[in-house]
């Protein structure tokens, strides 16, 4: 089996751990794309994966733009994504539209870091991803202001991470007090869902977890897709599902967007 030290050298990097498989796309000159996250489909080979990468790339359709893009770990305006992008920010008006090119991969176990820097826009970006030993994908990003000069303002940064067709059905929580952590449940339609906390994770109304999954799906049946932020502080987390002809093959994203902090994103997925 190659290792993710082997494949971070080749582009394309398997990782699994406890039934779960991560399988992430760093060939080209952009972040690293999400080709796969959910079920382990086992052990495979270099033309599997790069299959398995073709497969999940839209090809060009009149209307649209020439390269579809696919889900990347942080989604980028410049690369023409039509959804929320990864990085709000800007300076001074300028800078709002950043596009990162890696510098390093650093692989270790099931984990991977990527380091990128957008020279034009004077910013830095480290990016972690990597599974627990029981399944959990591990996420977080940093971003760094390399103008000696002019402040960079932060306003947001969104990790993402793609759901399959077959997750039509939301839930999360909300609530009041003496009625924390009550579950809701709608269809997964097109456009976004977004819940806002500003009053801290502790809020009675926080959502807490943001959950996609089969129609149905229970304690005892049907496949989730799950995700929840380590943060105690304000956030948004959001489920988005693009029109049909964006990305077919991969309609919809989690995504865990951080007013303030540097912190851990933690997605899991089951049957």
């Amino acid at each position: 089996m190659k290792t993710p030290i082997d494949a971070a050298t080749e582009g394309l990097i398997h990782l699994r751990a406890a039934g779960v498989s991560l399988v992430l796309d760093l060939r080209g000159n952009g972040l690293p794309t999400v080709v796969h996250w959910g079920a382990d489909p086992g052990d495979l080979t270099d033309e599997e994966l790069s299959q398995l990468a073709d497969a999940v790339t839209m090809p060009n359709m009149p209307g649209f733009d020439d390269v579809v893009p696919r889900v990347a770990l942080l989604p980028e305006h410049g690369t023409g994504w039509p959804g929320q992008p990864g990085l709000t920010g800007h300076r001074q008006g300028a800078d709002w539209s950043p596009l990162f090119t890696p510098d390093s991969v650093e692989a270790e176990g099931a984990s991977v870091r990527i380091r990128a820097t957008d020279r034009t826009a004077r910013l830095g970006l480290v990016l972690e991803a990597g599974l627990t030993a029981s399944g959990l994908v591990r996420m977080r990003a940093a971003v760094r202001n390399d103008d000696s000069v002019l402040p960079y303002t932060l306003d947001g940064l969104m990790l993402a991470l793609p759901v399959p067709d077959a997750a039509t059905e939301l839930l999360d929580l909300t609530g009041r007090w003496c009625r924390e952590r009550a579950p809701q449940r709608h269809p997964f339609h097109a456009g976004t869902w977004l819940r806002e906390t500003r009053s801290g994770r502790t809020g009675p109304d926080a959502a807490l977890v943001l959950t996609a999954g089969t129609p149905g799906f229970g304690f005892g049946h049907g496949e989730v897709w799950g995700l929840h932020i380590a943060w105690s502080g304000n956030h948004r987390i959001l489920a988005e599902r693009l029109p049909a002809g964006r990305i077919l093959h991969r309609p919809g994203a989690l995504g865990a967007h951080l007013n303030v902090g540097h912190c851990w994103v933690r997605v899991t997925s089951s049957q």
